[in-house]
């Protein structure tokens, strides 16, 4: 949280706040698979990666407040 605070009484004004918040959650998945042959003096292989799945969630929020006192009289 971010705070900042007027003390100067010739000023109506006295303050503000800020706060912040970022809350990500996530999960994903994800794997290989592999082979490797050899055969006498050749040799070849193969590998197969598929698409990786995931899923992210975010949520920011904040908050902003302001002080003010005013208290002069007509």
């Amino acid at each position: 949280m971010q705070r900042e605070t007027n003390f100067d009484d010739n000023w109506a004004f006295r303050g503000f706040g800020l706060e912040e918040d970022l809350d990500v959650k996530g999960t994903g998945i994800n794997f290989k698979f592999g082979m490797l042959a050899r055969v006498t003096t050749l040799s070849g292989g193969r590998h197969f990666v598929p698409a990786h799945y995931y899923n992210i969630e975010e949520v920011y929020y904040n908050t902003m407040y302001s002080e003010y006192n005013d208290s002069s009289s007509s």
